[in-house]
């Protein structure tokens, strides 16, 4: 019953503006992260999920 709904819904939908989703002019002015903040995220995530790394 979803694939149907799917087939039938999805050619109906409009093309998205890829070249608007896919602009860096938003992200350009955020600074780049640094690995170590990187790393942070990724703990977080891993602590919240209860997964340790081996590092």
């Amino acid at each position: 019953m979803v694939l149907a709904w799917h087939t039938a819904f999805l050619p109906r939908q409009k093309r998205p503006n890829f070249k608007k989703l896919l602009a860096r002019g938003s992200q350009a002015s955020r600074p780049r992260q640094t690995a170590e903040q990187q790393w942070a995220i990724f703990g977080a995530i891993a602590e919240a999920a209860k997964v340790s790394r081996k590092n």
